[in-house]
């Protein structure tokens, strides 16, 4: 009784070499927040690494490195999941969108 949503609408969800599907319009917004999500994570993941590293630097442990990279890592992570999420959810809807309206038209 369950049919897949693509189906149902006839998306077409192939996908190039890189895994990416094609499309035809504009999506240099989704582009956009695929870029800064990405470098949210570069960024964090680097902030968090320098901040493990810090329970080294004194000559007692340290725990704020500890706390100090999870602090940073768990958020960053959580922020570009999000971003990941909403540009999926975007591309679908204009996938979607377009679909709806070329049932219409025709």
């Amino acid at each position: 009784m369950e049919e897949n949503v693509n189906e149902v609408l006839d998306i077409n969800t192939e996908t190039n070499t890189e895994g990416k599907i094609f499309t035809e319009e504009d999506n240099s917004a989704e582009n956009t927040l695929k870029l800064y999500a990405t470098i949210v994570l570069v960024i964090g993941i680097i902030a968090s690494v320098i901040f493990f590293f810090m329970i080294f630097l004194p000559i007692e442990f340290s725990y704020m490195g500890i706390f100090g990279a999870i602090s940073v890592l768990i958020p960053t992570i959580l922020t570009w999941s999000v971003i990941k999420v909403f540009v999926n959810i975007s591309l679908t809807l204009k996938e979607i969108n377009k679909k709806i309206n070329q049932q219409i038209t025709v």
